[in-house]
């Protein structure tokens, strides 16, 4: 489960996603890619609620 994850990256910043194991570093790049929808809340790209179907935004 991923829990009150909130975070910005600017265009041109280089950004890593580190964590142990089992602390949910996937399953957030999945909400991100729009591979497996938020439970709860929402999961933005550009501003935008992450929709899996939209090729173009993913």
């Amino acid at each position: 489960a991923v829990d009150d994850v909130s975070f910005r990256i600017e265009k041109g910043e280089i950004f890593g996603f580190l964590g142990s194991n089992g602390c949910g570093k996937t399953t957030t790049m999945k909400m991100l890619t729009g591979l497996l929808n938020a439970s709860e809340g929402t999961a933005e790209l550009f501003g935008k609620p992450v929709d899996g179907k939209d090729i173009a935004l993913r």
